[in-house]
C-alpha cells in the first residue's frame, strides 16, 4: 500500500507541477488521481471503459458536492464523442496504455486527444512500459526465485524467451513518441520523456517512464543541442557535479549513467541467455557496480543543491540513463522541457518501437492447440513433448538453420508435481496454461516458476474472476502461487466478494439477502439448511470489505451497486429480496431502484429493520465487538469480565467454530492468528454505514411487505406500522420471540425461514436466470 501511495503521489506531483486548470483523465478508474487534483483545477472530466467504475465514482462526487466541477462519462479511450474540442489544457492517460491492443490504437488515441487540447496544452501519458527492457523484466523474477538444481538454466532461459514472445501487454520504446512528433504536419510541438521518480525499486520505477506531448505552439525551453559529458570519463560521481555546473553557463547533458534499477536485471538476462550457471546469474542480479547511480538520488541531490535535474533513458544502452542538468532549478510551473530525451540516429519508425500483444495471445493459443491437434491424429510416441513458438528461425548468411541458436524447450521434469484432484484444480491448471501460453500446468507448479510475473498475475486474476465469478486480489497469487495453494484460499476470498453465492443450485428464482451493518452476509448461511433444497440463495456484501476505498457514501449508491450485482445473476424480474437490520433499509432501496428500471419485486421481507435511523455519534469499539459476536453466533459471555477489545475478540474468534469466524481466520478451521486487517475493514464498514445513517425512503414499495419483529425489543409493538407510509400494499407482521441481535440464531431464524419459504413456494417463477 505504501508503494502504491508513493506511486500516486509522484504522478500527482508531476501533473500538478504544470499548473493545470482544465483536466481530462482517460481511464479515471476509482478516481485515485482525481481525488488529489480536483481541488487544484477549474474543471475535471473523466472517462472510463467500465460503467461500474463511473457509477461508483459518481456517488463519491455527489457526496463531496463536486458535481459542478467534475463530469464523468463511460466510453472507450478512442471515443471522444461529447468531449469539447480545443478545450483542455491537460489530458491524462495514466497506467492505461499497457492495456491497449496495439500501437496503431495508441496512435489513434493520441491523434484524437490532441484535438481536444487547447493550443499549447499537454498530454500526459504515465506508466509506459519500455520494450527494450522487456527481456530483463521477464528474467528478473524467475531467476531470483529459482532454486539450484541439476537441470541448469536451460529451462529457465526457455521460460524467459517464451514470456517475451507471448507478452500480452503493450510495451513501447520512446522512439514511438519521437517518431510521431517528427512526422510532417504533426500537431506535436514538444516532447518530454522522463524516468519514473521514486526511491523504491519495483516494476513501477524500473521499467516504466512518463511522456508529455505538447501541442503546438512549442514552448521555448528545449534541450536538443546541449554539451555532453560522459559518466565514468568526464564525471565519476556526484561530488564533481557542483564544480562542473559552475563551469557551465547553461545546462548540459550527462550521458551513459549506469542505472542501479536495471544494471543487475539486464546483465542477468544476458548471462541467462548465454547459458551461465544459476548461481552466477543470481550473483549478477544482486550485484550493483560502484559506478552505478540511482536516478532518484540524482534528483534528490539536485533539489538539495538548487540545481535542475531531469532524468531520461539513454541512447548508450538499456541499463543506463541520461540526465539534463542546469545550474539553477526552474521556479514555478514548467510547461515544456522539450528534448530531454534524444532518440538514436537513425530512429526507427513507430511500428518498430512497439510489440503486438494480440500476436502474443495467438502464439500462446497456437502452442496449446497444435499439440492437442497432433495428439488427436498421431500415436502418443509421435506427439512432441513440447512446442516452442518463435517469431523467425535463426538463419545465418549461408541460409542454413543454426540449431545452436534455437531456444531449448522447457523439458525440466516435474515428477513431484501432481495432477489436478478436483474440477476446480483442473480449471485452475487450464487457466495457468492459458495465461502463460504453455501446454499444461500441474497443481504444484508455481505460477512464477512457469514464467509468470505480476502483470500476468493481473490477467490471471481477471480470468479467474470471469470463470469462477469471484474477485481474487492479485496479492493472493503471490501468497499462493501454485494451483493447490490457490484452490485452498479461493473459498476465503470468494466469501468476501460483493456477491456471495450461498447456494447456486435449484430451479426456483433466487432469494437475495442484503447484509446488516457489519457488511457481511454470512449470517444468512444458516438459511441454506432451512429453506427448500430447490431454493438458490445469494448474499450481498459491502464492497468495502476487500476495497475500503470503494465503500459507498450514500444508501442509494450502495443500492445501485447491489442492483447491478443482482441482475448479473437474474437479468429480469420478478425479484425476491430479504434484509435484516440495516440491510432491511437497503433492501427497500433496492426494491425502489428495480421498479425504476421497470422490474417487479414479488417478495420484500424485512427482519426487524427501521425505515430511518438518526445517528448522534459513531459507534465505538465496544459496541462493534458486541455486534460481531452476535453475528458469528456467540454470546458476549464468552469474553468473561475482561474489557471489550480487538485483541480479546481476535482471541475468541480464533477459537470459534462459527462459519463466519472460520472465514475471518482465512483457514476454514479455527486458528489463533486471526486476520486483524479484515476485522478492521469490517469495523470501518460498520462506522461508515453508521455515518451514512438511513434517511426515510423516497419511493414506496408497490407490493406487500413481509415483516418480522423482534418481540423482546422495546419498540416491537409499533415498528411494523412505521413502514406503512413506504408500502402501497399490506404490512404482514410476524412477531418472533427474540431480541434484535438474536434473529440470526438457529431457533428464531428457523421460525422466520418457515414463513419465508411458504411465500417463496407460492410465488410464480421468474425468467432470465443465469447459472
Amino acid at each position: 500500500m505504501d508503494e502504491m501511495r508513493q506511486w500516486r503521489d509522484e504522478v500527482v506531483r508531476r501533473i500538478a507541477g504544470t499548473g493545470p486548470s482544465r483536466i481530462l483523465e482517460i481511464g479515471v478508474g476509482s478516481g485515485l488521481l482525481l481525488a488529489k487534483l480536483v481541488d487544484r483545477v477549474e474543471t475535471y472530466w473523466g472517462t472510463d471503459l467500465s460503467p461500474t467504475a463511473i457509477s461508483l465514482l459518481e456517488a463519491h462526487i455527489q457526496q463531496q458536492d463536486l458535481g459542478d466541477r467534475v463530469k464523468l462519462r463511460s466510453q472507450p479511450a478512442h471515443i471522444v464523442d461529447g468531449l469539447p474540442t480545443g478545450y483542455f489544457d491537460t489530458v491524462v492517460i495514466n497506467s492505461v496504455v499497457q492495456y491497449f491492443p496495439n500501437g496503431a490504437y495508441l496512435r489513434q488515441v493520441i491523434e484524437q486527444v490532441l484535438g481536444l487540447l487547447a493550443p499549447g496544452g499537454r498530454l500526459f501519458i504515465g506508466d509506459v512500459r519500455r520494450a527494450s527492457t522487456l527481456r530483463a523484466f521477464h528474467a528478473a523474477i524467475p531467476s531470483g526465485r529459482a532454486k539450484d538444481g541439476p537441470t541448469g538454466t536451460s529451462g529457465l532461459a526457455a521460460a524467459v524467451e517464451r514470456a517475451v514472445l507471448l507478452e500480452r501487454e503493450l510495451v513501447i520504446d520512446p522512439e514511438f513518441f519521437t517518431s510521431l512528433a517528427a512526422e510532417p504536419d504533426s500537431p506535436i510541438g514538444g516532447i518530454d520523456i522522463r524516468l519514473k521518480q521514486g526511491a523504491l525499486h519495483n516494476e513501477l520505477t524500473r521499467h516504466r517512464y512518463e511522456v508529455v506531448l505538447h501541442k503546438a505552439p512549442e514552448a521555448a525551453e528545449t534541450f536538443h543541442d546541449l554539451p555532453e559529458l560522459r559518466w565514468g570519463r568526464d564525471i565519476t560521481g556526484f561530488e564533481e557535479l557542483d564544480s562542473r555546473l559552475s563551469q557551465h553557463a547553461g545546462p548540459f547533458r550527462l550521458v551513459g549513467i549506469p542505472n542501479t534499477r536495471l544494471v543487475g536485471e539486464v546483465a542477468a538476462a544476458t548471462a541467462l541467455a548465454k547459458g551461465d550457471s544459476l548461481a552466477r546469474v543470481k550473483a549478477i542480479l544482486a550485484k550493483v557496480p560502484d559506478s552505478a547511480a540511482d536516478p532518484q538520488e540524482l534528483q534528490d541531490w539536485g533539489r538539495r543543491n538548487g540545481h535542475g535535474v531531469h532524468t531520461t533513458w539513454s541512447r548508450v544502452s538499456a541499463d543506463t540513463f541520461d540526465a539534463v542538468l542546469s545550474p539553477a532549478a526552474v521556479n514555478g510551473p514548467v510547461l515544456s522541457l522539450n528534448g530531454v530525451y534524444l532518440p538514436p540516429t537513425p530512429s526507427k519508425p513507430w511500428q518498430g518501437s512497439v510489440n503486438d500483444p494480440a500476436a502474443g495471445r495467438r502464439k500462446g493459443e497456437l502452442a496449446v492447440s497444435l499439440r492437442r491437434y497432433i495428439g488427436e491424429r498421431l500415436p502418443d510416441y509421435m506427439v512432441p513433448s513440447s512446442v516452442v513458438v518463435m517469431d523467425r528461425l535463426p538463419l545465418p548468411q549461408n541460409g542454413k538453420l543454426d540449431r545452436k541458436a534455437l531456444p531449448e524447450p522447457d523439458m525440466a521434469p516435474r515428477a513431484s508435481s501432481r495432477e489436478p484432484r478436483s474440477e476446480r484444480e483442473r480449471t485452475l491448471c487450464e487457466l495457468f496454461a492459458e495465461v502463460l501460453g504453455i501446454e499444461h500446468a500441474r497443481i504444484d507448479d508455481s505460477f512464477f516458476d512457469l514464467g509468470g510475473n505480476s502483470l500476468l498475475a493481473i490477467r490471471l486474476a481477471s480470468r479467474v474472476r470471469a470463470v469462477f465469478e469471484v474477485e481474487l486480489p492479485v496479492r493472493l497469487f503471490f501468497e499462493a502461487p501454485t494451483v493447490a495453494e490457490l484452490a485452498s484460499k479461493q473459498d476465503h476470498e470468494a466469501g468476501l466478494g460483493v456477491l456471495l453465492p450461498l447456494r447456486r443450485t435449484g430451479s426456483r428464482p433466487p432469494l437475495f439477502c442484503i447484509h446488516p451493518a457489519g457488511g457481511l452476509a454470512w449470517p444468512y448461511a444458516r438459511l441454506v439448511g432451512m429453506l427448500n433444497a430447490d431454493q438458490p440463495l445469494y448474499g450481498l456484501q459491502a464492497r468495502g470489505v476487500l476495497r475500503p476505498d470503494l465503500a459507498p457514501l450514500t444508501t442509494r449508491a450502495m443500492a445501485e451497486d447491489y442492483v447491478e450485482q443482482i441482475r448479473s445473476v437474474q437479468p429480469e424480474g420478478p425479484y425476491r429480496l430479504l434484509g435484516w437490520s440495516w440491510g432491511g433499509r437497503i433492501a427497500h432501496e433496492v426494491s425502489g431502484l428495480l421498479r425504476e428500471l421497470g422490474q417487479d419485486v414479488s417478495l420484500l421481507a424485512l427482519l426487524d429493520a427501521y425505515p430511518s435511523v438518526a445517528v448522534d455519534a459513531l459507534p465505538g469499539e465496544a459496541e462493534f465487538i458486541s455486534y460481531i459476536l452476535y453475528e458469528v453466533g456467540l454470546d458476549q459471555s464468552v469474553l468473561g469480565d475482561e474489557p471489550l477489545t480487538f485483541a480479546r475478540l481476535r482471541e475468541v474468534l480464533g477459537r470459534s467454530s462459527s462459519p463466519l469466524a472460520q472465514l475471518l481466520t482465512e483457514s476454514g478451521s479455527p486458528r489463533t492468528d486471526f486476520d486483524e486487517s479484515l476485522l478492521l475493514a469490517i469495523y470501518g464498514i460498520y462506522r461508515n454505514e453508521a455515518a451514512i445513517g438511513t434517511e426515510p425512503p423516497v419511493a414506496r414499495h408497490d407490493g406487500d411487505l413481509l415483516f418480522f419483529t423482534a418481540g423482546r425489543e422495546a419498540e416491537a409493538a409499533s415498528l411494523a406500522d412505521r413502514w406503512s407510509p413506504y408500502v402501497e400494499g399490506r404490512v404482514q407482521n410476524y412477531e418472533i420471540d427474540c431480541a434484535h441481535l438474536e434473529m440470526m440464531g438457529p431457533e428464531p431464524l428457523s421460525e422466520i425461514a418457515a414463513v419465508v419459504d411458504k411465500y417463496l413456494g407460492a410465488l410464480p417463477p421468474a425468467s432470465g436466470l443465469r447459472s
